[in-house]
């Protein structure tokens, strides 16, 4: 009896092992598939960097901090982008809405908005189905980036890619020295937002209302501030309830 249960074990053991080895190649040959579909439309179509941005009258233009440490397998920011190249995106996906772009936080994404929440959360940009899913605008937001309040969610990956580098941002110093965010919008609009709030929240925080009368963060930001961008993504373990949100104001 001992040696059949032992053997029991060592089969049910192997079976374990082999299926953990198993999703752990399936979530490698994931993550690099949607690296290599989001690395090639940068290569071919640009979007316009923060940095080109010129500083506003009085202002002193942000310098260029040293990039912070990012898995090897991760690619950085294309920062060589161009409004006018855009439009085709929109034949390859007529859900497109723009182009974000942040530099330092490893975020240079298209950006889609579906007819739900729920479609992007596990297809990316060009239509295929990958758990890193693609930045997808709330579908709510039917006024795309000209809404009051626009919310943007991506996927935390682990290999530091969509916006699993938002984290950062709840280090002040960080914060200080990448506060802009830059967005192309699908009709070539550049949009120029400024991060002035981060926070460790849950799916039920009031921001996601849509509504500027729900959170008091809001309040940090400038008084004439009428646009509002937030980037949200999952924290902590899958099934968590835990959010992350980084608040940044449309500057004028």
């Amino acid at each position: 009896m001992r040696h059949i249960l032992y053997a029991v074990l060592v089969v049910v053991g192997f079976f374990l092992i082999f299926t953990a080895s198993n999703n752990i190649l399936e979530s490698r040959r994931g993550y690099a598939s949607a690296r290599a579909e989001y690395d090639r439309l940068r290569g071919q179509y640009l979007a316009a960097p923060v940095l080109r941005m010129p500083a506003r009258a009085g202002e002193t233009p942000e310098p260029s901090p040293e990039p912070p440490q990012a898995p090897a397998s991760f690619s950085e920011p294309s920062a060589d982008v161009s409004a006018a190249d855009l439009s085709g995106l929109a034949e390859i996906n007529p859900d497109f809405a723009g182009w974000i772009f942040i530099e330092g936080a490893g975020v240079d994404y298209p950006v889609v908005r579906g007819r739900d929440n729920s479609v992007y959360l596990n297809t990316t940009f060009s239509g295929e189905s990958n758990p890193a899913g693609a930045i997808f605008m709330d579908y709510r937001n039917a006024e795309g980036f000209a809404a009051p309040v626009c919310i943007l969610y991506g996927h935390n990956m682990r290999d530091g890619s969509m916006f699993a580098r938002l984290d950062m941002y709840l280090d002040q110093a960080f914060m200080a020295a990448h506060t802009r965010v830059a967005v192309t919008t699908e009709h070539g609009e550049a949009l120029d937002y400024r991060v002035f709030a981060v926070k460790l929240t849950d799916a039920w925080d009031p921001a996601y209302n849509l509504s500027l009368e729900d959170d008091t963060a809001f309040d940090g930001a400038p008084e004439d501030a009428a646009r509002f961008l937030l980037l949200s993504t999952c924290v902590g373990e899958r099934g968590s309830d835990t959010r992350l949100l980084v608040y940044a104001y449309l500057a004028e």
